[in-house]
């Protein structure tokens, strides 16, 4: 059984059993704690992209399911009005971040009898304009 003895201990019993400094117990070196130091370095920029990522996914599907949702907002109020008359109208909704504008149109359906209903929402993000789109089919009053 060993008993816990000091570094300075263990390096004076073993110079007094060979006559010489052994170096096996003196710690890291420099470049063992640099090259430690990289790896951790690079491992921490990885983990941090990787969370700017995750954020801005987040932050994505957030305006995407607010947008879905207006979309949805704007189909069933077309549905529950009954008036299905063609024509498009279009607006905006100035209070959300991003801002939103939607369009809806009603179209003589390529089936007979039938009418089309679209509901587009579109907002900025960046330069590019990306958007939502419901389209749905019923039967003509």
């Amino acid at each position: 059984m060993y008993a816990a003895t000091t570094m300075d201990e263990r390096n004076h019993a073993k110079r007094e059993t060979d006559g010489r400094f052994s170096t096996a117990c003196k710690g890291f070196t420099l470049l063992e704690v640099m090259v430690a130091l990289a790896v951790l370095s690079v491992a921490l920029v990885v983990l941090f992209s990787q969370q700017a990522t995750s954020i801005s996914r987040g932050n994505e599907a957030r305006i995407i399911t607010k947008a879905t949702l207006l979309a949805q907002e704007r189909m069933a109020g077309l549905l529950a009005e009954g008036r299905l008359r063609e024509g498009a109208e279009e607006g905006e909704v100035k209070e959300s971040v991003p801002s939103f504008k939607w369009r809806q149109l009603v179209e003589e359906g390529s089936i007979e009898g039938m009418k089309k209903l679209t509901v587009v929402v579109l907002w900025k993000e960046g330069e590019r304009e990306r958007d939502v789109r419901f389209v749905t089919y019923v039967a003509s009053e």
